[in-house]
C-alpha cells in the first residue's frame, strides 16, 4: 500500500547533502514498512537493522566511532554499504537504544555520503527518561500518522474514484457523479481506520470481523507498551486513562472524569506519557487573535482525541452495521470530530509536529466552541464538524466576527460548495452582524482543505 510520505522520502533522499532522518509515530503505523518500500519501489538497496533485537555494542562506547558503527550494520544486515551505488541504512527501533541518537550525529557529520533513515516507538517517553537529547541541527524529522482517507481510497485500487478525489476545481468536484461513491467508502473508512495492518487485512478478506481482531489486537499491542514507559509508571493507572479517554473524545478534558479519588496531577501525568507515545492527541484552546495560534494556546485547556477512528469505534464497541447504514445517531458527534482531527494533524504533509487547536469563549452571557482553529497562509480559520446536515452555525460566526476572518469552514453532509454567509448576531449584550465567506465540505475531504482554501480565496 502506498504511502504520501514515499513523496517525501524521495525527496530527502534524492538531496546531494542531506541530515539522518527520524520517523517518529505512534507504534503500528507503519514507519518500518514505508522505509523498506521506499526502497524497493526505487531501486535503493536496503541496509536495515533493529536494534531492539540486536543491539550495536558500537552505539555505547564514550567515544563514538561511525566508521565502526557503519562496520557493525554492515555485518549484522550482511550486506556493504558502497559510496557508488544507491543504498540506504535503516536503524529501526532506534528508541531501544538511546544514545543511537546521539550517533545520528557523528553519522551525518564524518559520512555524509551515507544516507540514513532511522525510525522508532515511544521515543519521547524513552526520551522523557533518559539523559539524551536529539542531536539538534544534525538529524531531520517525519511525523507518520495513520493512513489518511486517500490512501486508503487509493488502496482500494478503485481508480475512478481517487480520480474523482483529486479532481482540480471546485466545479469539477461538485459535478462529479461518483460522490455518493466516495461517501459509502468513507462510512468504511470509518469503521477501518487507517492502520495500516486494518486496512490490509480490510482489503484482502472484506471481513469487518477480521478487521475488528486486529484492532483489538493493536489496543492490546499499545497496553503491552506500558511497562515500557518509564520505572516509575503507574501501569494501573495508565491502563484507566488509556480506558477512559475514547468517551471522552471530542470534549474538554477534565480530569475529575477519568477517577475521582485519584490526584489531578497523576492522571494528567498518565496521560502526557500516552500523549509523548502518541496513541492519543490533544488540541489546545487558543485566543487565535492572530498568527502564531501557538504562541496562544492556554496548556491547561484541551480536548483529547483518539489516534485512529477505527480503533476508536473498536474500543467503543461501535455497532460496524450502523456505521455503513450512516445512522446519525452512531456516527454523530465524536466519531465526525475524532475524523477530522486526525486527517488535521497532518495537513502539514509531515514536516512539522502534529498539532491541534481549537476555541472557546465561555463568559457569563454567551458561550461558544469551535471546533478546530487551521492557521493556513498566516490567516486563521474556524472550522465546525457536523456528523449530519445540521446547520446552526453561531460558534463559527461569533469567531469570524471577532476574529475578523474572512472564511469559515463547515464539515457535514452538506454538498461542497462555497458561498456568502451573513448573519446578525446577540448575545444579550450586543447585537452585531458578520459578513464572509462559507466553505462547506463533506468529511472525506478534509485533506483537501488547503486546496479547497485557496480555490475559494482566489
Amino acid at each position: 500500500m502506498r504511502r504520501k510520505a514515499e513523496e517525501f522520502l524521495k525527496g530527502w533522499y534524492d538531496q546531494p547533502q542531506k541530515k539522518p532522518l527520524i520517523l517518529r509515530g505512534a507504534r503500528q503505523v507503519g514507519k518500518s514498512t514505508l522505509v523498506r518500500n521506499f526502497c524497493r519501489n526505487q531501486g535503493i538497496r536496503l541496509l536495515e537493522i533493529n536494534l531492539e533485537k540486536t543491539p550495536l555494542p558500537s552505539m555505547e562506547v564514550d567515544r563514538i566511532d561511525p566508521t565502526c558503527i557503519l562496520q557493525e550494520i554492515e555485518l549484522e544486515a550482511n550486506q556493504v554499504f558502497r559510496q557508488d551505488e544507491q543504498c540506504l541504512v535503516f536503524i529501526d527501533e532506534i528508541q531501544a537504544q538511546p544514545k543511537a541518537i546521539r550517533a545520528l550525529r557523528y553519522l551525518y557529520e564524518d559520512l555524509p555520503h551515507v544516507s540514513v533513515i532511522a525510525a522508532g516507538s515511544l521515543l519521547e517517553v524513552i526520551l522523557s527518561s533518559e539523559s539524551i537529547s536529539f542531536p539538534v541541527g544534525r538529524v531531520e524529522f517525519y511525523y507518520l500518522g495513520p493512513m489518511s482517507f486517500s490512501e486508503f481510497l487509493e488502496a482500494s485500487g478503485k481508480d475512478s474514484l481517487l480520480n474523482a478525489f483529486n479532481r482540480e476545481s471546485l466545479q469539477e468536484l461538485q459535478g462529479d457523479h461518483l460522490q455518493s461513491h466516495l461517501f459509502e467508502l468513507y462510512k468504511s473508512y470509518l469503521a477501518v481506520g487507517g492502520m495500516p495492518e486494518a486496512v490490509k487485512v480490510f482489503f484482502s478478506s472484506g471481513s469487518f470481523a477480521d478487521v475488528r481482531r486486529v484492532q483489538q489486537s493493536l489496543i492490546e499491542t499499545y497496553r503491552a507498551d506500558f511497562p515500557k514507559y518509564g520505572r516509575r509508571t503507574d501501569i494501573h493507572l495508565l491502563d484507566q486513562v488509556f480506558t477512559k479517554i475514547p468517551p471522552m473524545v471530542g470534549r474538554k478534558m477534565k480530569y475529575v472524569e477519568i477517577d475521582r479519588e485519584q490526584r489531578s496531577r497523576d492522571i494528567k501525568g498518565a496521560l502526557d506519557l500516552l500523549l509523548k507515545a502518541q496513541v492519543v492527541s490533544s488540541a489546545h484552546h487558543t485566543n487565535a487573535t492572530q498568527p502564531p495560534i501557538e504562541a496562544q494556546k492556554d496548556e491547561k485547556i484541551f480536548k483529547i482525541f483518539y489516534l485512529d477512528v477505527g480503533l476508536w469505534n473498536c474500543a467503543m464497541k461501535t455497532d460496524i452495521k450502523s456505521i455503513l447504514a450512516g445512522d446519525d445517531l452512531v456516527t454523530t458527534g465524536a466519531m465526525a470530530e475524532q475524523f477530522v482531527a486526525q486527517h488535521l494533524m497532518y495537513l502539514n504533509n509531515g514536516t512539522s509536529s502534529p498539532s491541534l487547536y481549537y476555541w472557546l469563549k465561555d463568559k457569563t452571557s454567551s458561550k461558544a466552541e469551535v471546533d478546530f482553529v487551521l492557521e493556513w497562509q498566516s490567516k486563521i480559520f474556524p472550522i465546525e464538524v457536523k456528523a449530519g446536515k445540521a446547520a446552526r452555525l453561531k460558534s463559527l460566526q461569533w469567531f469570524m466576527y471577532e476574529k475578523k476572518s474572512p472564511l469559515g469552514v463547515r464539515i457535514s453532509k452538506t454538498p461542497l460548495g462555497c458561498g456568502l454567509l451573513r448573519a446578525k448576531l446577540s448575545d444579550g449584550q450586543r447585537a452585531v452582524e458578520v459578513e464572509g465567506q462559507l466553505l462547506s465540505l463533506p468529511h472525506y475531504y478534509i485533506e483537501r482543505l488547503p486546496d479547497l482554501l485557496k480555490i475559494s480565496l482566489g
